[in-house]
């Protein structure tokens, strides 16, 4: 989704307000956030929160 757009971590987590450290630890560590974060990063990506974070097991990452 974020590559998709163009985006390095770094923009994504400036548009949500999140660090790009962040964005790489979800991304490469496959780390849940909480979900105000959750809900930051789908506003930030334009889709709803549950677009990128399915409740089952073949949850959407943001790369």
């Amino acid at each position: 989704m974020r590559i998709d757009r163009g985006m390095s971590p770094e923009q994504l987590g400036y548009a949500a307000g999140v660090s790009g450290h962040t964005i790489r630890r979800i991304e490469r560590d496959g780390v849940v956030p909480t979900p105000r974060v959750q809900f930051l990063l789908a506003r930030a990506l334009d889709m709803r929160p549950t677009e990128v974070w399915s409740l089952g097991a073949n949850r959407r990452v943001l790369a």
